[in-house]
C-alpha cells in the first residue's frame, strides 16, 4: 500500500474529562485492524503537541474527532466531528424525534404534579446541566415538585 492511500484517524481528548488510556487503546485497534489507518489520541492540554499533530496530518485525509470543548482547527485535509453542547432537554427532545428507545421523561415546571398510580411510587429525578450523576435523585413521586 502506499503512503497516498492511508488516512487519519485522530481522537482529541482532554485528559481531565476522558481517559487517554482508552482512545490510546480505541486508537491501537483501529490500526490492527484497518493498516491503512493511521489512528491516534491526542491530548489537548497542551497546545504545542497538538498543533503540531494537526500539522502532521496535512499530508493525508483525516478524519478528527474532538471529544472536548476545545476547538481544533479543521482538518486541511478531511472533517472534524465535535461534541455537540446541548441541554438535557434538547438531548431528550432529539432522540425522542430520532425514535431511539429512551425513559420516560417530563420537565419538572412550577405546578407539575405526578401521579403516583402513573409513574410510579418513585421517580429519578436529574438537573437538566451538571453532569458525572451530580444531583440525581431517587424521590418519592408525590414530593416532586419545581
Amino acid at each position: 500500500m502506499l503512503p497516498a492511500d492511508r488516512i487519519n484517524l485522530t481522537f482529541f481528548c482532554y485528559p481531565k474529562r476522558f481517559s487517554m488510556e482508552q482512545f490510546t487503546e480505541v486508537a491501537r485497534r483501529v490500526r490492527a485492524r484497518y493498516p491503512h489507518i493511521v489512528a491516534s489520541a491526542r491530548s489537548t492540554k497542551r497546545w504545542i503537541p497538538t498543533a503540531l499533530a494537526i500539522l502532521a496530518q496535512t499530508t493525508r485525509p483525516t478524519l478528527s474527532i474532538e471529544l472536548d470543548r476545545v476547538r481544533i482547527v479543521k482538518p486541511f485535509r478531511g472533517h472534524r466531528l465535535r461534541q455537540l453542547e446541548i441541554s438535557k432537554l434538547d438531548e431528550l427532545r432529539r432522540l425522542e424525534a430520532a425514535e431511539v428507545p429512551i425513559p420516560r421523561w417530563v420537565e419538572i415546571v412550577p405546578g407539575l404534579q405526578l401521579d403516583p398510580a402513573e409513574w410510579g411510587p418513585y421517580v429519578i429525578t436529574k438537573p437538566t446541566i451538571g453532569g458525572r450523576g451530580a444531583y440525581v435523585r431517587v424521590r418519592k413521586t408525590s414530593s416532586v415538585r419545581h
